[in-house]
Formats: C-alpha cells, sequence, structure tokens
C-alpha cells in the first residue's frame, strides 16, 4: 500500500506536521486502505481499486481540528431535500394569505422556488445516485451557523412583535386604555401581522436540520 501512503502524503504536503494533522492523516489513510479493500473482495483488480479510492478524496483544503470525512454526494442531495422540503412548507404555510391579495406575490416567490429547487433537486439525484465520494467538512461550522441562525430569528421575531405591537396598541398601553380590535377581519388581520415573522423559523429549522443530517454522512471508520 505504498502508493496510497505516497498518496495520502502528497494530500498533506501544505500542512503543519503536529498530532491534530497526524491524527486526521491517520484517520483518512485507514478509511481509504478499507475502501480500498472492499474494492478488492469484489473483484476489481488493484490498479482499477486504488484509481477509484484516489478519486474519491482529491484535496483537503479547509483541513482543520473539527474536520471530519463525510459522504460529499450524498450530503449535498439530503441538505437539498431539506432545503426544498423548508421552502415546500413555507409556501402551504403561506397559501391561507392568498385570501388576502397583497400577500400574493410571497406565496407565488415560494412556489417558485420551490420549483426551481425541486428541478435542480431531481439533477442533481440523477447524477450522484450512488457517489461514494469523500470530501473534508469543518462541522463545528455548520454548528456556529445554527446557532447563529436560532439567535438571529430569536432577534428577529421579538423586534418584529414589539414594533407590530407599539404600531397598533403602543397609545393604548401608554395610557392604560384597553384595547379594541372592531371585528374578526381586523383580528385576522393583526395576527398575520405577527404570522409572517414567525413563518421565518424555517429558517433555523431548516440549519438544525442540516446539521444533524451532516453527522449522519459522516464516512468514519465505514468507508
Amino acid at each position: 500500500m505504498n502508493d496510497l501512503i505516497k498518496y495520502v502524503d502528497s494530500l498533506f504536503i501544505n500542512y503543519r506536521k503536529d498530532k491534530n494533522t497526524q491524527d486526521f492523516k491517520e484517520e483518512i489513510l485507514s478509511n481509504l486502505e478499507a475502501k480500498w479493500s472492499d474494492y478488492i473482495s469484489q473483484g476489481m483488480d488493484e490498479a482499477e481499486a486504488l484509481k477509484r479510492v484516489k478519486g474519491s478524496i482529491t484535496s483537503i483544503d479547509g483541513l482543520v481540528e473539527d474536520s471530519k470525512l463525510i459522504f460529499s454526494d450524498r450530503f449535498k442531495l439530503e441538505r437539498l431535500q431539506v432545503t426544498l422540503m423548508g421552502l415546500m412548507i413555507g409556501w402551504i404555510l403561506t397559501i391561507p394569505l392568498m385570501i388576502f391579495q397583497r400577500f400574493n406575490v410571497l406565496n407565488i416567490s415560494l412556489f417558485l422556488m420551490v420549483i426551481i429547487y425541486g428541478i435542480y433537486y431531481i439533477s442533481q439525484t440523477k447524477q450522484n445516485q450512488d457517489s461514494d465520494r469523500i470530501s473534508i467538512v469543518y462541522i463545528e461550522g455548520y454548528y456556529r451557523y445554527r446557532k447563529a441562525a436560532w439567535l438571529i430569528w430569536g432577534l428577529f421575531f421579538a423586534v418584529s412583535c414589539i414594533l407590530i405591537t407599539g404600531i397598533h396598541f403602543a397609545s393604548n398601553i401608554w395610557f392604560l386604555r384597553p384595547v379594541h380590535i372592531d371585528g374578526p377581519y381586523q383580528f385576522a388581520m393583526l395576527a398575520i401581522q405577527y404570522y409572517i415573522p414567525f413563518i421565518t423559523i424555517l429558517i433555523p429549522v431548516t440549519m438544525t436540520r442540516i446539521c444533524s443530517i451532516l453527522r449522519k454522512n459522516e464516512a468514519g471508520e465505514t468507508v
């Protein structure tokens, strides 16, 4: 397996030689050796098996302490699927708003995004259905994005609620007057103004789901 060892060495040639890098290097080598052995057991000749193994990982750009090996094409497809589901749910949740004409643009825009993402997802599924390519992903970065997404959404929703409440009820609250809502239509319009910012919770929820499928697609020792 000297050829495979030399290949892995070449991947790390531009990186510092410390314990973390060495451990990661050994992990990659172990996974690639397991993949090579699996190809050989399937009847593939050694040269072709080596070529396939090398082709499964061609770069380690972005190597950091919290990087992990993942099945990149599988993760990409599931990430697209989760995003598509988020858009579909958002579109469905805005359908009731179409009884108010001014919200039609929002619903139609989401519908068009569902169509575009759906077509792209189908095309990627056909291209990468049985792919076993491996790449390195900075997992900690995804968790930071998830945390930031929830924080930003929480602030956005809180500020939106404060502004909406202030616009409609500031004078009542200030002068301690009772709040009056004149009929079901006014109530519906008021509820919608709180409802629309709440729908954006789908953004951090989608980010959370992406983090979970990232862990599921780790190559680990199963490569």
